[in-house]
């Protein structure tokens, strides 16, 4: 059921968050869409890292197994549509997973993914001058936007924007112009504030200790008004708390100038947003100001830059601090040694932890390097150290600590003009040109394929 004012809730701040949130958020009954945000930078990585080794990945799996498995039968029948960036670096694969599971519990529901983040293809790219494991553009709303007025029930996307998610349902339900720059303004607001879960409704606020039933915390949900003004608040009977002090909290998370926060639709000020009470776990927003975006997307990049690993054991007995850290030493010098014996370069970085108290200590120690081989060697060298540097080496945590790559991350512009947004809706693929002018309004093709 549609309302003038538009129901958004969040159910995800990342990828790993609770199960439990879109069975907590259909508890409420004014829904309209519930969005998810699974992507961060090292997320993207890991989700690049599983498609290259299996082409049929590169999705965050949760999506199928803690929102769609279980509850797309109830939204689908209360007409509450979903959008998640959980495509990851492969949005098509998780909307024919999607397509399968519905269409053999024999739920008739249209699927759209939102393509063309990937750039790691592109010219800007390779200006880099570096060999890039991946680099996605940080898309706007107009692909989503593309996607529900196809009439998509389920949306899901690769890299964007995390307010994106939010922007898009309102500029669908109101029709508001791509110019609409104060409104847009506000709806990324609303988006900003819920982005993150709980972190608004006492998830993670300073004054913790004052949050009750955090056992039970409400998952945030927004009522969008047309002019864009929105309330924040969270379903009925759960614990948590929205005031104007934790969404305030939430407001300033990672926007560095407010009034020039960089977004691809609109370039906003909030330098003079009014954020007050409005009844109990309730707090109204409004008064943010928009103007036009620039014609660049921003891109986030990673790239290999050798190994890394970090070894662990229990040291117990004596002075168990000074014994912990006097075993590493003897293990990375024992190990140097070693490298420099066969040929192979030094440890980029080395560091040496001893965590714990009184006579109990975990020694951990970590490196860098561009060959895996070196640091197989230094995690090969640490039970030795039970019979030859101490006693009271008693256990290796985990077993034998195994390299891991390790990953730079980066970031540059690239002209919007440069990137090929996709909406499939069904069977139905459009393309969405994002216009680079002033006015910044994206038009979709009619064309299909």
């Amino acid at each position: 059921m549609a309302h003038s004012t538009l129901s958004i809730a969040c159910g995800s701040a990342f990828w790993g968050d609770t199960p439990m949130a879109t069975a907590q958020l259909l508890g409420d009954d004014r829904l309209d869409f519930i969005v998810y945000d699974y992507l961060s930078e090292v997320t993207m990585t890991l989700l690049a890292k599983m498609k290259t080794k299996d082409a049929s990945a590169g999705f965050a799996a949760d999506f199928m197994t803690d929102v769609i498995e279980p509850h797309l039968a109830r939204c689908k029948e209360r007409g509450i549509k979903l959008i998640a960036n959980a495509g990851g670096t492969n949005p098509r694969a998780l909307k024919a997973k999607i397509e399968a599971f519905a269409s053999g519990i024999g739920i008739s529901v249209r699927v759209a993914c939102v393509e063309g983040d990937d750039v790691s293809s592109s010219s800007a790219a390779k200006a880099t001058g570096r060999k890039l494991v991946s680099a996605n553009a940080y898309l706007g709303a107009a692909g989503i936007v593309a996607a529900l007025d196809g009439g998509a029930d389920v949306v899901v996307t690769g890299r964007c924007v995390d307010s994106a998610l939010v922007l898009a349902p309102a500029i669908h339900r109101f029709g508001w112009k791509w110019n609409d720059y104060d409104r847009l303004s506000q709806a990324s607001l609303a988006g900003h504030v819920i982005e993150c879960g709980t972190q608004c409704t006492g998830g993670n606020f300073t004054d913790w200790e004052s949050v009750p039933g955090r056992e039970n915390v409400g998952f945030p949900i927004v009522r969008l008004e047309d002019g864009g003004d929105f309330l924040v608040t969270k379903p009925s009977g759960t614990g948590g708390l929205v005031s104007v002090a934790t969404v305030a909290e939430q407001v300033l998370y990672e926007i560095g100038d407010p009034a020039n926060f960089l977004l691809p639709d609109v370039i906003c000020d909030w330098t003079n947003i009014r954020i007050e009470a409005s009844g109990p776990d309730r707090v109204r927003i409004s008064g943010a100001k928009g103007r036009a975006p620039t014609a660049t997307y921003k891109v986030s990049a990673t790239e290999l830059a050798g190994f890394r690993i970090s070894t662990t054991a229990s040291v117990s007995g004596g002075p168990a601090r000074e014994k912990a850290r006097s075993i590493g030493e003897a293990i990375l010098k024992r190990c140097s040694h070693a490298l420099h014996e066969r040929g192979i370069g030094p440890y980029s970085e080395t560091r040496i932890e001893a965590l714990g108290g009184g006579d109990q200590f975990l020694l951990r120690n970590s490196a860098a390097h561009d060959d895996a081989k070196a640091l197989e060697l230094l995690a090969k060298e640490i039970a030795p150290a039970a019979t030859s540097l101490a006693p009271g080496v008693t256990s290796l945590l985990g077993g034998r600590a195994q390299p891991s790559p390790r990953v730079r991350f980066g970031s540059f512009l690239i002209a919007k003009s440069e990137v090929s947004v996709t909406a499939e809706v069904g069977s139905q693929s459009k393309p969405v040109s994002v216009a680079s002018d002033t006015i910044g309004a994206p038009t979709v093709s009619s064309s299909s394929a």
